[in-house]
């Protein structure tokens, strides 16, 4: 009988260590999230679009609501449902409301950490939005509305905030357009920091950049919605946004951080 019975429980362990194996297996069951174990100081915002989810993970209720074109893709990890993947026009984009979380005062550090794949080449004047507060058309030609990073005419990065915007100016030399559709997935990381010397800096794979554009002579307003991808052809995923500046342990880190498809 004793023998019985210890049989069957070694087989139910068995199979629960089947099923344990499968689901760890599975990418989008593993959620150990180094985000939120490790850096959620200063989290403001946190987007993983874990199948298609548009829940903001910070903690503090940002989340978006769908408008246009937008459906799920495959991510920088080749997980699939695990991005967003924009139509390219005005009205294709994930919207969050007008919220207190993302008031910032122009002298209040932030950081953007995104991931982005382009289809669309752009074109002279075109600014399109992957990540950024306020209206179309409000600011700058180079930036939109009280902040945004986006990507600027021949897909060249662009970080915009307090009537600055610094340029990714890397990839000087090469052809822009052709390096960025062939490239696949970028990672983006912009910071403000008050305190450094380059105040505005901004990373793409890690390269960092601190040429600064011409001055926007518009004040901020703290009142737009949040939007993501408006006007971008192309995939966004893995969107953080910090109300402090990233240290650049953190930056070295987040270059290649993939979040877990998974909430």
């Amino acid at each position: 009988m004793k023998t019985n019975i210890l049989k069957t429980v070694m087989m139910g362990a068995a199979m629960l260590a089947v099923v344990s194996c499968k689901n760890n297996d599975d990418p989008k069951k593993k959620c150990e999230d180094e985000i939120l174990r490790n850096h959620q100081t200063g989290l403001v915002a946190y987007y993983k679009f874990a199948d298609g989810s548009l829940n903001d993970l910070s903690g503090n209720g940002l989340h978006g609501v769908l408008n246009g074109s937008v459906t799920k893709t495959t991510n920088a990890n080749n997980v699939a449902d695990c991005a967003l993947r924009f139509g390219g026009t005005a009205n294709d984009y994930v919207k969050v409301a007008s919220n207190a979380s993302v008031n910032f005062d122009g002298t209040t550090p932030i950081s953007i950490v995104l991931w982005f794949k382009a289809e669309d080449p752009g074109s002279a004047g075109k600014y399109q939005v992957l990540f950024g507060r306020g209206e179309a058309g409000v600011g700058c030609s180079n930036i939109q509305g009280d902040f945004s990073l986006g990507l600027y005419e021949s897909l060249k990065p662009i970080f915009g905030y307090n009537k600055n915007n610094v340029w990714d100016e890397t990839l000087m030399g090469i052809d822009v357009y052709d390096y960025h559709l062939n490239k696949g997935w970028q990672n983006l990381i912009a910071v403000y920091d008050p305190t450094a010397t380059s105040q505005w800096k901004i990373y793409r794979d890690g390269n960092m950049s601190d040429y600064m554009g011409g001055l926007c002579d518009i004040d901020m307003t703290n009142t737009g919605d949040i939007y993501i991808g408006r006007d971008f052809k192309g995939s966004i995923d893995d969107i953080k946004v910090y109300s402090r500046a990233l240290s650049a342990t953190e930056i070295d880190f987040m270059k290649s951080y993939v979040s877990p498809c998974c909430e």
